[in-house]
């Protein structure tokens, strides 16, 4: 296990919430809006485009996200 891993998971079991739990409602929530922005804005892709997620993290929410737009 990487050392990374090992810091989120006791930061887990010590009762962090991160992306567990209500961390991971409260940023699945804010993702989806500013998806849904920009959308009306144009700036997301057409369904089935192909799409490189650059931000942080390992990009699971927003291609979970984009996946179940087609």
């Amino acid at each position: 296990m990487n050392p990374y891993e090992q810091h989120y998971r006791q930061l887990l079991a010590n009762g962090a919430v991160a992306w567990a739990g209500e961390g991971y409602l409260r940023a699945k929530k804010q993702q989806e809006e500013i998806f849904q922005w920009l959308r009306t804005h144009h700036y997301l892709p057409e369904p089935g485009a192909p799409v490189l997620e650059m931000g942080c993290g390992n990009g699971a929410m927003a291609a979970q996200s984009l996946a179940e737009q087609g």
